[in-house]
């Protein structure tokens, strides 16, 4: 997550109430589509069963700086007066997604990969993914060098996420190129 810098990082997430918010029923407004899916009506996090692949924010070292600047959002949030109207993931769970796998809710075609029966439990479904991707022998892909995405959402996207984007040209292609791997040895029978 190079590039990022702290205060920018605390000003886009504080503007945008960003940081995976989970809604409160103290909105007016209909619940985003994670409520009941990921989150329970009061905020909770519930738990979410799949072989989604994502990247986790580095909590230590050189590299920190975004889980920190996410951090400080979380601890400061109890003391705001709307923070009862917002429920933040907790910091073990910060994350961007790389490639959206599998999920235990969403049985049906198309969102479960074809050579698998739709009725086979997530955790064979986990292993068979599992032995694709290290039998395709992707290797390690780190760093993923991302920014923050500072324009405007569109009209039906989520809110309450912080977008990212490839800091050039050449990690655009490169991730491309992951993903679309990784769709191949999710979606097919090897």
């Amino acid at each position: 997550m190079a590039n990022t810098d702290r205060r920018q990082l605390l000003k886009l997430a504080a503007g945008a109430g960003a940081l995976a918010l989970a809604p409160n029923p103290a909105f007016a407004t209909p619940p985003p589509r994670d409520v009941g899916r990921k989150f329970s009506s009061d905020g909770r996090v519930i738990p979410f069963r799949g072989n989604t692949i994502i990247c986790h924010l580095d909590q230590q070292g050189p590299n920190s700086a975004p889980f920190e600047a996410l951090l400080d959002i979380y601890r400061q949030l109890p003391s705001r007066k709307f923070a009862r109207k917002i429920t933040l993931l907790p910091p073990s769970s910060y994350h961007m997604t790389i490639f959206g796998g599998a999920n235990d809710p969403e049985r049906k075609p198309g969102a479960w990969p074809a050579s698998i029966p739709l009725n086979a439990p997530i955790e064979e479904c986990t292993r068979i993914i599992g032995e694709r991707i290290k039998a395709a022998n992707i290797g390690n892909v780190a760093p993923i060098r991302m920014r923050v995405d500072t324009s405007p959402p569109s009209s039906g996207e989520n809110p309450m996420t912080i977008r990212l984007l490839p800091v050039d040209a050449a990690e655009d292609a490169r991730l491309r190129a992951l993903r679309n791997r990784l769709s191949e040895l999710m979606s097919t029978a090897l």
